[in-house]
């Protein structure tokens, strides 16, 4: 009978050493992978272009920041990556800047200094007092643009017809950009894939609902 028992429980700690043994190896594995992916997180972050970088800090050049928005737009150590960088997004895998979103900036508004953001979807440039700048006719050149907004910004300038060569557009909005004279491009007809305008003014200009023209 002691024998048997003493078999017994020689097998019993076999068996537990060796799911404690398959348990470590486990745990271990599972360690391994979480490090791998927190490595290959950390690791997949990308920068922003280098000749975009550039165009931003071109297009800064011209501006006064009277309340420090563009703080952190700086070339050096710690700030080169301008998809860090206020009011500025980038696609996650390539780098390339898809939103510029930023407001209560003035001076010279020098949009054709943006002309290397060709991936940008998304720019918006609010409450700000370009009074002594056009909306360049170089818009035209955003091809993927499909949400602009430059309301509540004084422009001394006319819409350009460019805008019209935003296939991709869905958004645009101009309402109260005091400035901005002269009628309606009929070329902005062709935005087909325009989902919201709003192109309303002051009392002494047009109201909400303005429809496009056909060209």
């Amino acid at each position: 009978m002691f024998l048997k028992i003493h078999i017994w429980n020689f097998a019993m700690d076999t068996y537990f050493i060796r799911v404690l043994f398959a348990t470590s190896v486990w745990v271990l594995h599972f360690q391994v992978s979480i490090l791998g992916f927190i490595s290959e997180s950390q690791n997949s972050h990308v920068t922003c272009i280098a000749r975009e970088r550039r165009a931003l800090l071109s297009f800064k050049q011209s501006l006064r920041d009277d309340f420090g928005i563009l703080s952190t737009w700086r070339n050096d150590e710690n700030n080169g990556d301008c998809c860090k960088w206020r009011g500025v997004e980038c696609d996650n895998k390539t780098g390339h800047v898809h939103m510029l979103q930023l407001q209560r900036l003035s001076g010279v508004c020098n949009l054709t200094s943006l002309i290397e953001l060709l991936n940008i979807q998304h720019l918006e440039l609010t409450f700000c007092d370009f009074s002594d700048s056009q909306i360049s006719e170089h818009m035209g050149s955003f091809k993927n643009l499909r949400y602009l907004n430059l309301s509540n910004s004084i422009f001394a300038a006319s819409i350009p017809y460019a805008l019209g060569n935003l296939s991709q557009l869905e958004y645009l909005d101009l309402s109260f950009s005091y400035g901005i004279r002269g009628g309606i491009p009929s070329q902005l007809g062709k935005l087909t894939s325009l989902r919201y305008l709003d192109l309303s003014r002051d009392g002494n200009g047009a109201g909400t609902g303005i429809m496009i023209p056909s060209p």
